[in-house]
């Protein structure tokens, strides 16, 4: 409607200007293009000042499009481009990180980056085992718990610093989780002065000393990339291929959100494809045991039922590893055979393990 009455000619006296400036330029759509042409075509012909990162173009589902941002030229002739290819706020290995993730893509524009800072911790990657969702849930929420644990009582940051990423809210237990953990470690949540919990959408265009991405996982409805690739309302503009371009630049602008310190969370049983794309930039941890390394300690068995007579003996149930992690056993024997009792504490010896 704004545009309808600039191009009737309404109005215009309440819009003369002699410069337009526009921030976030990667977010805006085709109506919102047509609205800023007609701006420019009024009398006193304004001049036009964008700036915007068609690296962070994540607005798909309102109908931004990176292609608009690499058109600029083109859209508004003549114009001239500056790169600004210096990053202030991250450490260099999250720069490095980044520009890995978003090399070669065709509908991006090519540039090079390097950070502003000479020195700063090198990324981690977090690979969480779970038999189950349950366990694999469970572990990766202990995981990132105890880094946030970590980051306050060892690194000295306030809870306020430290920002926990998630792909969204709606359907995921990884949220509402995070924040009844952290509240049971008396780790404030939530509040100005408490650790932040937000989705990649919603963090964009703000920052933490430390940043932890949680979820990396594939073929989730809440990991990165989702599994979720179509919705009511963007099924008529969105394309697979441009939805799995956009949670690329998603994934891009959660892990650049961080001055200090990056850790990044995924599935050791499906890794996102992301995280292999920055394999180079990071150290990687396995959780909860490296087996070539470590010999896990056994804190106790949580669970256990004696049902599956028909293998002759055997016990399910659920082990928790010092530290909080857990994971799912199976033990097969002989009727007869001595079970694992809930709270005492065993060692074990042949195990076989599973992925």
């Amino acid at each position: 409607e704004a545009r309808r009455l600039l191009e009737n000619g309404t109005g215009i006296d309440a819009v003369a200007c002699d410069h337009v400036l526009v921030d976030e330029f990667q977010d805006l759509d085709d109506q919102q293009i047509r609205l800023l042409q007609a701006l420019l075509g009024q009398d006193a012909q304004p001049h036009l000042y964008a700036v915007g990162d068609d690296w962070q173009s994540i607005n798909g589902f309102r109908g931004a499009r990176p292609e608009i941002f690499s058109e600029f030229d083109r859209r508004f002739t003549p114009a001239e481009s500056t790169q600004l290819t210096r990053n202030y706020r991250c450490p260099p290995g999250v720069v490095d990180a980044g520009a890995a993730l978003m090399r070669d893509r065709e509908e991006l524009v090519s540039k090079t980056l390097e950070a502003d800072a000479t020195s700063g911790l090198t990324p981690v990657v977090h690979r969480v085992a779970g038999s189950s969702e349950f366990t694999y849930v469970a572990n990766a929420v202990t995981c990132i718990c105890n880094l946030v644990e970590a980051s306050i009582a060892e690194a000295g940051r306030a809870p306020a610093e430290i920002l926990v990423i998630v792909r969204n809210k709606l359907g995921s237990p990884f949220p509402g989780k995070i924040h009844s953990r952290l509240q049971d470690r008396g780790i404030e949540t939530g509040s100005a002065d408490g650790v932040r919990v937000s989705t990649a959408h919603r963090a964009k265009g703000t920052e933490a000393e430390h940043v932890i991405v949680a979820n990396a996982a594939a073929d989730r409805t809440d990991g990165f990339p989702t599994s979720e690739r179509t919705h009511e309302l963007t099924a008529l503009v969105d394309h697979e291929q441009s939805v799995a371009a956009e949670e690329r630049r998603l994934f891009y602008v959660a892990i650049t959100r961080t001055a200090e310190q990056l850790d990044v969370q995924t599935d050791a049983n499906a890794i996102s494809e992301f995280v292999d794309d920055i394999d180079e930039h990071v150290r990687t941890t396995h959780q909860p045991f490296d087996i070539d390394q470590s010999r896990p300690t056994l804190d106790g068995v949580v669970s256990s039922t004696n049902t599956l007579a028909y293998w002759g003996g055997s016990q399910v149930g659920t082990i928790r590893l010092q530290g909080g992690y857990q994971f799912g056993y199976l033990l097969k024997g002989t009727t007869g055979q001595e079970f694992l009792e809930e709270g005492e504490r065993y060692r074990l010896q042949n195990l076989q393990l599973d992925s």
